[in-house]
């Protein structure tokens, strides 16, 4: 029986893997690991004398700052304090004719309704914040000083 001579392999050598020569360890400390394209994060790689170098490639460094600086402007505009937020008397306007504006015990649409406010009753406007797309502001009614509530601020002109 003749063998056949083995047929050369002609497949390009594996890039090598960076997590079989992490568990290697300092038997490898030399071997280049290649680095992943688009700037992605590189994986930890060993430095002499042991130490891991866990540094962002410049790309994703940017990129990330970025993120956080637009994800904190964005937090600061949505606390801005809307037109008819401002501290001092406010005209309750915009409501139907057969209507009343709802002071609700909280701020949100999930809390019990104090009393209904027709136009043109005035409130003294305490403070405000933002739910949602909702502002809600904290009110007394000038009349009744003791009945407090919340109301939503697009229905508030500042008198």
């Amino acid at each position: 029986m003749t063998s056949q001579p083995r047929q050369p392999n002609h497949l390009p050598a594996a890039p090598p893997r960076c997590d079989l020569l992490e568990a290697l360890g300092h038997l490898w400390q030399d071997m280049p690991c290649p680095r992943p394209a688009l700037g992605l994060p590189p994986e930890k790689t060993t430095k002499p004398g042991g130490q891991t170098d866990k540094t962002l490639d410049p790309k994703m460094h940017k990129a990330l700052l970025t993120s956080l600086a637009a994800t904190a402007l964005a937090a600061m505009i949505a606390a801005l304090p809307a037109a008819a937020e401002t501290r001092g008397y406010h005209q309750v306007v915009g409501v139907d004719e057969d209507d009343m504006l709802k002071m609700r015990a909280g701020p949100g649409v999930g809390y019990r309704i104090v009393v209904g406010l027709p136009n043109g009753t005035v409130v003294w406007v305490q403070s405000c914040e933002r739910l949602g797309n909702t502002s809600w502001c904290k009110v007394s009614l000038k009349q009744a000083r003791g009945l407090k509530g919340y109301v939503s601020s697009a229905y508030l002109q500042k008198q």
